[in-house]
């Protein structure tokens, strides 16, 4: 009987991710700074293999805004969201990156 708790909040969980991710992507999209915006973009470089939850691009700055979305702001969820971007950077270090770590909690940029 407890397994099966367990299981549906880790279903709920991943439905309320998906829902902030959906609502970042939105406000990203209203704010019209981005020339292109991806959810959930897969990589596979030489360096690493992941997956972004949002990731942006800006042509004027040629920057890339990387977006890690977590469902509660917790220390460790925080260290977890910066050791996934700098495997990204390390991935593509020839990139502008610039960090952005959202929980329904709080924003934090992260630094490489």
């Amino acid at each position: 009987m407890a397994r099966k708790q367990i299981k549906k909040s880790r279903f709920k969980m991943r439905n309320l991710h998906d829902e902030l991710v959906l609502n970042l992507v939105d406000r990203l999209k209203e704010g019209g700074l981005y020339d292109a915006i991806g959810m959930n973009v897969p990589y596979n470089q030489k360096h690493g293999i992941g997956e972004v939850d949002v990731l942006t691009y800006n042509s004027g700055k040629k920057t890339y805004h990387f977006y890690e979305v977590k469902v509660n702001y917790k220390l460790t969820n925080f260290l977890s969201g910066l050791k996934q971007y700098r495997k990204y950077c390390n991935a593509f270090p020839d990139r502008n990156i610039k960090g952005i770590f959202v929980s329904n909690q709080r924003v934090r940029r992260f630094e490489r």
